[in-house]
């Protein structure tokens, strides 16, 4: 593409995903400006299966992948943010999202047009020499960059001020702007009136807002094609009202039939079928076939599944498993389509079910 791109794999199925929905989508609006795609793909679904598994690779929820522009979709670069934001809060996400996108080769970002500080430039601003009207300096350390790089992104439209970083052990900060005991963010007009910003640079939105609100009129706003696409919405609803009293501990044949199905469809073909793991796969099919009661048809599968299990010996393959997942005998047993009554996803240790 001819922008970067940011995709969340997630499932419809997954506690986890459902928990992480609304950071994402706040994460979105956060980068709405920077000129990026932000996008999301629902592996639960069998048109996405291939995508998920097989080219990326996909195995825990939810992952999320950032991908460069103008690259060979054949080649499959991409960086996975959670390596780089390991706590997947929106601060996180930000830093390390705009860090990736200001070092972009094959299309460079547009952000502010600041530059290194240095002391002619200082002298240069305090006689009003320069077409800059105020300075941010991010006094800190080299950690601090991806913050620069943040502002340097949201404050792109700004053209008439300046940020920069400063090593809060530099001997000339004293001398320059004062004395500073933990990162600070200051920013000095062309009056030298030094303002601290903020001393707490998780507070992004708060400095974010800060700089804006003083500076409305040096920033024009800046129009960016939305960058959210809607979750494309697959899954079945079932829109029957449900004419029961639901207990909160009990386990209906729906969630059975729906956790079961999703496990015999997008867990058990993750890995290569060997004689190891066939031989787990027929353990397990006789538990749930003996030890849970079901009705007709999903009893009637899991018989007809475990004989042709034993039929395909050592030779079975994942196609193989995907095209009996297919048949009509598996869809009226076990439908595609999920309906969740009182399950509602669990803890990601178990994969949502």
């Amino acid at each position: 593409t001819p922008t970067l791109v940011i995709v969340e794999f997630y499932v419809s199925w997954c506690g986890s995903c459902k928990s992480f929905s609304s950071t994402y989508k706040s994460f979105e609006r956060e980068i709405r400006n920077w000129g990026i795609l932000v996008a999301a793909i629902n592996c639960a679904h069998r048109m996405n299966a291939h995508v998920c598994d097989s080219v990326y690779n996909v195995y825990s929820y939810p992952t999320i992948k950032f991908f460069n522009c103008m690259e060979n979709a054949g080649e499959k670069i991409h960086h996975d943010l959670a390596e780089i934001a390991k706590d997947r809060s929106i601060h996180s996400l930000r830093l390390a999202t705009a860090s990736l996108i200001v070092n972009q080769t094959k299309c460079p970002a547009i952000t502010h047009s600041s530059y290194e500080f240095s002391q002619q430039f200082w002298e240069d601003f305090k006689s009003g020499m320069t077409r800059y009207n105020l300075m941010i300096v991010v006094i800190g350390t080299q950690n601090e960059t991806r913050l620069v790089d943040s502002l340097s992104l949201d404050l792109r439209s700004c053209s008439r001020i300046f940020i920069t970083l400063m090593d809060v052990k530099n001997p000339k900060l004293t001398l320059l702007f004062g004395s500073f005991s933990k990162p600070t963010l200051i920013a000095i007009n062309r009056t030298i009136h030094i303002e601290i910003i903020s001393d707490d640079f998780e507070e992004y939105n708060q400095i974010r807002s800060k700089l804006y609100s003083n500076n409305r009129n040096e920033c024009p706003e800046i129009n960016v094609f939305d960058t959210l696409i809607s979750k494309p919405e697959f899954v079945a609803v079932n829109n029957e009202t449900l004419n029961i009293n639901l207990q909160k501990n009990e386990i209906y044949m729906t969630d059975l039939i729906t956790g079961i199905g999703m496990s015999l469809r997008n867990e058990l073909s993750r890995q290569p079928f060997d004689t190891s793991l066939i031989g787990i796969i027929k353990n397990w099919i006789t538990i749930i076939r003996e030890c849970m009661y079901w009705q007709k048809p999903q009893h009637e599968f899991l018989d007809n599944l475990y004989l042709w299990l034993i039929s395909q010996g050592n030779s079975l393959t994942n196609s193989d498993w995907a095209a009996f997942m297919r048949s009509n005998e598996a869809l009226n047993a076990f439908p595609t389509n999920q309906t969740w009554i009182t399950c509602k996803g669990s803890d990601p240790t178990y994969r949502g079910y």
